[in-house]
């Protein structure tokens, strides 16, 4: 028998919550001509794993004039993934730990094809067990997913 688990993905705005949410629901990566729309609130998208389980992705907002309800949206979710980018404003962690206390984070260096070895290195110094993903190239797709089985 399958399980459904709700995880969150949360950032700032422009990190790639939507781009990886839609990767890993067809496995495609789809070029827009127009600009990224921010999310308004949160959009749940419901992934099959390889597994057979099913992951209710909460894609969240991460621009503050869009979120919503916030933190109540983290309210029994069984973990965070969470979306970095080098000049990171927020605490997403503390935020999370606020709604959730210990349950499981898992760190993404986002929009990994654009980064510098030199981004990089400041997010693994950062974050150790950082996972970089590309929606674009595919980068650090399986890995996310072989994570989000785990959970």
């Amino acid at each position: 028998m399958s399980k459904v688990s709700k995880i969150v993905f949360i950032g700032d705005g422009a990190t790639g919550k939507t781009c990886v949410a839609r990767r890993l629901l067809d496995d495609e990566w789809r070029f827009s001509a127009f600009k990224s729309v921010p999310t308004l609130g949160v959009e749940v998208h419901s992934v099959e794993l390889p597994n057979s389980n099913v992951v209710n992705v909460w894609d969240c907002a991460g621009v503050e004039k869009n979120r919503g309800l916030g933190d109540g949206y983290y309210i029994q979710a069984k973990a965070a993934v969470i979306f970095h980018t080098p000049n990171d404003v927020r605490d997403w962690v503390r935020d999370f730990r606020r709604a959730c206390m210990k349950k499981p984070i898992v760190h993404v260096g986002a929009r990994a094809d654009e980064l510098t070895n030199e981004e990089r290195e400041v997010l693994m110094r950062k974050y150790p067990n950082i996972v970089f993903v590309s929606s674009k190239s595919g980068e650090g797709i399986n890995e996310l997913v072989e994570l989000l089985e785990q959970i």
